[in-house]
This record gives C-alpha cells, sequence and structure tokens, in this order.
C-alpha cells in the first residue's frame, strides 16, 4: 500500500506563539536641509508589531545610505509618525 503524502504550508509563529499575523508599517521623519528645503523619509517594515517597526526605523535612519539618500539633510528622529501602511 502506498502512502500519501501531507504538505502542509508553513506558519510562521508570531512572539506570543499565536499565527503570526503581518502588517506593513510606516514611518516617517521629517527632514530639513541646509537650503530650507523640507521633506520627509519614509521607512516601510513588515512586521508583527508597531513596535519593531519604530526600532527598526530608528537604527536604519541613521545608516550611511539613509543619510545619502536624504543628501545628508538633517534628520529629526524624536519627531516621527507611525502607522500602518497606507499603500498597495
Amino acid at each position: 500500500m502506498q502512502q500519501a503524502e501531507l504538505t502542509v504550508p508553513f506558519q510562521p509563529m508570531g512572539r506570543h506563539g499565536k499565527g503570526r499575523v503581518v502588517v506593513k508599517w510606516e514611518v516617517e521623519f521629517p527632514i530639513h536641509g541646509g537650503d530650507g528645503a523640507r521633506g520627509i523619509q519614509l521607512f516601510v517594515y513588515d512586521t508583527d508589531f508597531s513596535s519593531d517597526a519604530r526600532d527598526q526605523a530608528l537604527v536604519d535612519v541613521e545608516r550611511q545610505d539613509a543619510i545619502r539618500h536624504r543628501r545628508g539633510a538633517d534628520c529629526d528622529i524624536t519627531r516621527f509618525t507611525l502607522r500602518r501602511w497606507s499603500g498597495t
């Protein structure tokens, strides 16, 4: 008799042992250029918790590639906005 093979999709577990619910979070930092220009730097993360997105954004905003991307403009890390991502 041949055995049937059962394939069960892998479902990662969240921190609290429940099924993982991944949410996209956007973290926005205001930036100010030396020439008076103003804008934002936006980071988007897939993570279970908003605090994880916040923590990672606070690290990423100080990375050299992020500074280069905003062309050396100053970034106010005390005035960030954190919300569920509204894009598609």
